[in-house]
């Protein structure tokens, strides 16, 4: 089966997520598909965490960051050290079902056309399932793409060479960056496929200051936007890109109740500066 079948390197960014890690790992050693290679980036975590890594050095690839330099490096460092013909992106606090890479790689090797895809997702935290996410686009298009990703890394295995050729994550949007590659990786004509089983598990904890994290994220929104302006006005010639803005803002607060009263706040600002969200 391994000499067989394409090698899936398995890209993991980890920071300070010690409390998880054995989860996310026991999900990857068990995956029914055998071919793969497993990377850790460790993000510049603690002292404390890094330790805790040591006993997994035998059976998986670490590269250590002295610094903390964001997720979209560790997976760009990732993608750099892997030996595989497919990335397959991993959340260090997520967790995968038996059979995820098996189904997807089948998908791939029975379809040549597409280039890459994802499951559906099921989101959990310490109660359990509470929200499952498997009625998404089969194909990804160009029009789609600009206004969700729908693609999350965790659910996410891609040729390596199409993120190579893209120009891998953006690490000046640290907020943004799957749905940017995603973005760069349609617009550049390669092919993103949706598998409808939850065969991905993704932690909803709340991890984080909430405040911190909604601010980041508004960021991200307006640099998504403005660094794509090219690709909104060519598919949406009548909309403005404050509407594009307010999307993404309003989507944020669908998916997350916690963040409506943040979202009041900064849609109450955009108006104050002379934004019409219309």
């Amino acid at each position: 089966m391994k000499n067989t079948l394409p090698k899936v390197s398995i890209v993991i960014a980890f920071y300070n997520m010690d409390k998880y890690i054995d989860e996310c790992l026991e999900s990857v050693f068990s995956q029914v598909y055998e071919n793969n290679e497993v990377i850790l980036v460790n993000d510049g975590s603690e002292k404390e965490s890094r330790a805790y890594l040591k006993k997994y050095e035998s059976k998986i690839h670490i590269i250590d960051f002295v610094f903390n330099k964001g997720v979209s490096a560790a997976r760009n460092a990732g993608i750099n050290h892997a030996t595989g013909e497919y990335i397959a992106f991993l959340d260090s606090d997520d967790i995968w079902d038996p059979g995820k890479l098996s189904v997807q790689i089948n998908y791939l090797l029975e379809n040549k056309n597409v280039d890459g895809c994802h499951t559906g997702i099921n989101c959990f935290n310490n109660e359990g399932v509470f929200v499952s996410f498997v009625d998404k686009p089969i194909t990804l298009t160009k029009e789609t793409v600009l206004r969700v990703s729908h693609a999350m890394p965790s659910a996410f295995v891609i040729k390596r060479s199409a993120l190579l050729d893209v120009g891998l994550f953006d690490v000046n949007n640290r907020n943004s960056d799957d749905h940017d590659i995603v973005i760069r990786l349609v617009m550049n004509n390669y092919r993103i496929d949706f598998i409808p089983k939850a065969l991905t598990n993704m932690r909803r904890e709340g991890h984080g200051n909430l405040s911190s994290n909604f601010i980041r994220l508004v960021k991200s929104h307006f640099y998504l936007v403005s660094k794509f302006k090219h690709y909104f006005f060519e598919y949406y010639p009548r909309v403005p890109l404050r509407v594009h803005y307010a999307y993404f803002l309003l989507h944020d607060s669908k998916n997350s109740s916690r963040y409506v009263r943040p979202l009041v706040r900064v849609l109450a600002k955009m108006m104050s500066l002379g934004y019409r969200i219309s």
